[in-house]
Formats: structure tokens, sequence, C-alpha cells
């Protein structure tokens, strides 16, 4: 460095001074000038309009684009295409090719095929392309061309037709907004033109030694027509659909699937969807390691319905007490329920069968970090995408048992969730009712008020007095009873049942003979008020309190997470082999069985053929008893083992 700033120093000194920087010597000589504040404001508005009509009128952007806007100069420079964009017609002093001798029209149908081979014009072979861009556009082979060598050159003009949709394809989707998915499809599908273009340089050199002929061109190429007739197969799926993220992978692993055996073509296909699957698989590990979602062009799986969510403000609000993770929120159902869900049409395929474990991975771990920023996945292993070794799947179901497992700890141990549940039981389910009773007592006078008269704060005061005198004083969680003035009056829920207290009371003053008439209307009233009676009863004591100690036993006794896949106990291959002998020889006895029943009824000589050559000596009648002393679970256990 310091031989860099000496030998930098040893140039300027070398310089003249008028020379060494000619654009400050000019500026040197300006005089200063100095403008008014309405001369600056005229300035400002004007650099405001000139950059208004010039700049944003060259600027493309599609009112639903991501990204940055594309200049207009983009699609005005046709010449950075590479898709036939030199149309001009043939050159004037280019008469028919037929008037020349063969060899010379071979030579020059080489010429225009290896120009055709790279996206440009012919001169004898001119280009027309479609309006429709799902068709491959057509080439007019100049009409004077010998026969077999226009038979040739049509057999080799396919490529061509390929290689204009590969190039139309990567160029498009090379675009901001068509995603990082097919960012990096692009991107691999010109690695692979690489190759491509390297072939027609090679046979450039051939052609200028005068070596090449249309049948070695034919003969070099034939493997390469199948290649791109993929490429650009695969090109027009993607464009047709619209394919974006995760339905790009999901197409390629299915035309994956239909090219098994297919040697060089299927190995072409997993080289793109293990490079197309990268940026995904990116966004996949951010989501089950630290349950983040970067998806800025709408791939991912999971959805973030709420993006604009102030994350800090709940993260500020869940660490100022020990107790508030459990504080109700009337959003916190909104916000963990329905805040991610899948896009079942950006699932790949080859992850449909653990997409629930995924989401619920991610949404752990926001629960988690809601409690503690700091918690990360241990082992964080980097996730790619193979269609020969799926080790994704341990990775994703290992994640998934650890976040399961800390977040288990973090409710039980951490937080008490079973007191925090059991004080619901208390206040909800009035367990600890007593208060209620001095509530009301102390709240007598506040609560005769006016509701505009009533002061929230004074109730709150009330509230803990009679939760510290009552028997919930030494409950641990009673701070987390508060009380919520309702939008509607006492009167008014009066109201609603002063019907019937009015008609009660107009009934006891009747006369014996006048009341008889509503006798069955009280009998009935009472059977009513009998069967509610019997369904609290019954919802209190059979379902909820059983139920709640069920539930209690069973997250007391709750085991640690396990995986995605419960696999099945491992047999070894001899108990295999003699469950299946059991099994198949049960089958057999039985069928033996049934035929011999059936020709004691009907002598059928058909019948004695099969059951000679089945119980053959009788093999399966002496082992009849075997079968039958396998008909207990203990016995057949005995012989398998």
């Amino acid at each position: 460095m310091k031989m860099y700033e000496e030998g930098a120093e040893a140039i300027n000194l070398s310089l003249p001074r008028s020379v060494s920087n000619p654009i400050l010597s000019d500026n040197e000589n300006f005089p200063t000038m100095k403008l008014s504040e309405k001369e600056i404001k005229e300035l400002k508005s004007r650099i405001i309009k000139e950059s208004q009509s010039d700049t944003l009128s060259n600027i493309v952007k599609e009112p639903n684009s991501i990204g940055p806007p594309i200049p207009d100069w983009l699609k005005a420079k046709q010449y950075l295409s590479l898709n036939f964009v030199l149309l001009n017609k043939p050159e004037e002093n280019a008469g028919p090719l037929g008037e020349l001798v063969v060899s010379a029209q071979e030579y020059y149908l080489i010429e225009d095929i290896l120009l055709l081979m790279t996206g440009c014009q012919g001169t004898y072979i001119t280009v027309q392309k479609s309006k429709n861009k799902d068709e491959f556009p057509t080439f007019v082979i100049d009409p004077s061309v010998e026969p077999s060598l226009k038979a040739l050159v049509n057999r080799i003009l396919p490529l061509c037709h390929y290689y204009s949709k590969v190039v139309e394809f990567i160029e498009m989707k090379s675009n901001y907004d068509e995603g990082t998915v097919n960012h990096a499809l692009s991107a691999a599908i010109r690695n692979l033109l690489k190759d491509y273009l390297l072939l027609v340089t090679q046979l450039e050199s051939q052609q200028i030694a005068r070596t090449l002929t249309l049948h070695r061109l034919w003969f070099y190429i034939e493997k390469t027509i199948g290649l791109m007739e993929l490429l650009a197969c695969l090109s027009v799926s993607i464009t047709k659909a619209n394919c974006h993220g995760g339905a790009v992978l999901s197409l390629l692993y299915e035309r994956n699937l239909s090219l098994t055996g297919c040697g060089q073509l299927q190995d072409i296909l997993i080289y793109l969807m293990e490079a197309a699957s990268v940026p995904y698989m990116k966004m996949l590990s951010l989501w089950i390691y630290r349950g983040v979602i970067i998806d800025y062009y709408k791939e991912f799986m999971v959805v973030d319905k709420e993006e604009s969510h102030d994350s800090s403000k709940r993260n500020d609000s869940s660490t100022s007490s020990e107790n508030s993770f459990f504080q109700y929120d009337s959003d916190y159902d909104e916000y963990w329920e329905k805040r991610y869900s899948l896009c079942t049409e950006n699932v790949p395929t080859f992850l449909e069968s653990h997409a629930d474990i995924i989401l619920r991975t991610g949404k752990y771990l926001n629960v988690i970090r809601e409690s503690d920023p700091s918690v990360v996945c241990p082992e964080q292993e980097e996730i790619i995408y193979s269609v020969r070794n799926k080790n994704y799947i341990e990775i994703i179901e290992k994640t998934y048992g650890f976040a399961s497992k800390r977040l288990l700890q973090l409710l039980l141990k951490e937080k008490d969730l079973l007191g925090h549940l059991r004080s619901m039981k208390h206040y909800f389910l009035l367990d600890k009712g007593d208060f209620v009773v001095q509530l009301l007592t102390l709240c007598e006078s506040e609560l005769i008020k006016n509701i505009d008269d009533v002061v929230p704060t004074r109730l709150e005061s009330l509230l803990e007095l009679a939760l510290r005198t009552s028997s919930a004083n030494s409950h641990t969680y009673k701070d987390n009873v508060h009380c919520i003035l309702l939008p509607y009056s006492l009167m008014s829920q009066m109201l609603q049942i002063l019907r019937v207290w009015l008609s009660n009371k107009i009934a006891k003053g009747f006369l014996l003979s006048s009341a008889a008439t509503y006798k069955k209307a009280f009998t009935l009233r009472q059977r009513m008020i009998y069967f509610i009676q019997n369904l609290e009863y019954y919802m209190h004591f059979e379902v909820i309190e059983r139920n709640w100690q069920y539930f209690l036993s069973k997250v007391q006794k709750s085991p640690e997470p396990e995986s995605a896949i419960q696999p099945e106990a491992s047999e070894s291959f001899e108990q295999t082999v003699a469950k299946y002998d059991l099994q198949f020889t049960g089958m057999l006895v039985t069928l033996v069985d049934k035929i011999s029943d059936m020709g004691r009824e009907n002598y059928n000589d058909a019948l004695i053929h099969v059951l000679y050559r089945l119980d053959f000596n009788n093999y399966y009648s002496n082992k009849s008893e075997i079968v039958q002393a396998c008909s207990s679970p203990e016995n057949s256990l005995d012989i398998i083992s």
C-alpha cells in the first residue's frame, strides 16, 4: 500500500499542474455566483419539471411490477437481444442460390445456418416471426436451392426454432418481477447455452477450413437438437402457465419424472431443477431456522398476510413483564391462526407431504421469538435440493422437532401454561367465585352512577381489593384479571327479559279459575327450567371437569416432540420372510380346503386335477394343523421367531 501511494505521488509530481487536472483548472477561473431565494425556487421547480417530463416518460413500469422500473431504451435497443433482431432484407447483389454449383450452394447454406443458430438473420434463409408468441418462427429457404440440400437444411432448422424460444425465455424471465426462481433457472439455461455457442464456434472453424458439410453438420448437432427441444418445450410450458416460485419447481419436478430413463436429457433437467431451487431453499432455510419470510416476489409457500405488522411493538409489550406472554389480546387469535397460511400453488411437489410441518415450524419459531428473540436453531445446515439425495427432508423434520420441543418447554416450564389454564378455570368457570360477591359490595356506590361518570381506574383498584380479600388471594395469576365496561347498560339487558318478568307478575294475581288456563304454560316452563339445570350440570361436571382432568394428565405426561413420520418397528429379514410364509401358507391351505369341499359336493375332474397339482403329495394338507395352531397371536409369534 505504501509503494502504491509513493507511485501515485511520483506520477502527480511528474505532471505539470496545468494538465494534472484540467477540469479543476478550468473551474478555478469561473467567478463565484450567488443566487437569490427566488432564483433558487425557480431553478428547483424547473429541475422537477424537466425530470418529470424527460426521465419518467422514458421509464416503463407495470402497475403491479416489483423491483426497479425498466427503462424504455431496453426495448428500443433491439440489438441487445439475440433472438433474430436483424430482420433486414437479403443483399441486393445476392442472386438466386440455385445458379451456383451444388458445392457452393452447400457452403452458403452452412454459413446461413451457423448465423441462424446464433440468432442472426441469414442471406438465403430468412426468418419470419409469428405474431403469436407461443408459435415458433418460420424459416424461408431460397426456392432455387437444390432439393437434396433443402431437405437436409429442413432437418437442421428446428434447432434454430428451439434456440429462438430459449433465448426469448431467458430475456423475458430475467426481468425483475419474474422472481428469483425464474432468475436462477434463466441463469442455468444461459450456462447451457455457453456450451451450445462453443459448439457453433467449433463448427465455424471447420467452415472456415472448408471441411464442414451438411451431413457432418447434422451428425454434430443431432444430439444437441434433442437437448434444445427439451429446453424450448420447458420454456413454452412455463411461459404459458405463467409460473413463479414453487410452481416452477413443481413443473420441473413433474417433467423430470416423465423423463425417467432418458439418460442425458434427465441429467440436464436435474441440473436445471437443482439450480432453480437454490433461492427457494434459501427462503425455506430462513423460515424453518428463524421464522422469517423474505419473499419480495411472492414465490414462497408460506404467505404472511400482515407484512406491515409492527412486530417490534409486540416484542416490547411481550417482554415488559414476566407473564405478559399470556395476557389476552383481541387480535392474538387472528395474529397466530390466520397471519401465516399456505399458498398451495407455490408448494413444490417434492415438499407437499411436509408442507404442514414447514408451516408449523416457522410459526412455532415466531411464538418463541416473541418471548425470547435470542433463540435460534442450533444446527443450521445448508438446505440443498437434490433428486438423488433427499437429506433436506431429514433437516426439515429435525428442525420441526427442535421448534416444537422448545415451544413446549417455553409454555410448560418458563411460562407456566398449566398455571395460567388453572387461572382461567378459576375465574371463567367461577371456581373462586366468592370474589364476585365482594366486588359487587365494594363497587355498589360506583356502579349506580351513569356510565360516563364511572372511573375505570377506580374499578380496577376495587377489583384488586376484592381479589386480595377473597379466597383468590393466594392465587399466583390473580393480577391478570381485569374489568372492562361493556358498551351497553344493565337496563338494556334487563329490558330484554322484561316480557317474561311482567307476565309472571301478572299471572300471580289471577284467580284460581283464571290461573287454571295457564297451568300448561307454567308446567312447560318448569320442564324447561329443569332441562336447563340438568344441561348445565352435565356441561360443568360431566364434560368440562372430566375433560379438564384428562387434559391436565395428558399435558403433564406429554412426551418429547416426535418427528414428522413415525417409523414402524423394524423387523429382521428372517422374521419378515417367516411372517409372509405363514400368511401365504394359511391362505393356500384355506383354498385347498374349499376346493376339497366343492369336490365332495359335486364330483368334477377339473377340480380333482387342480387339487392334485396344488396339494401335491399332501404337502399343504399336512400343514393344516400348523396353520390352525397359528390362529392365536401367541403361537404365531413363537413360530415366526
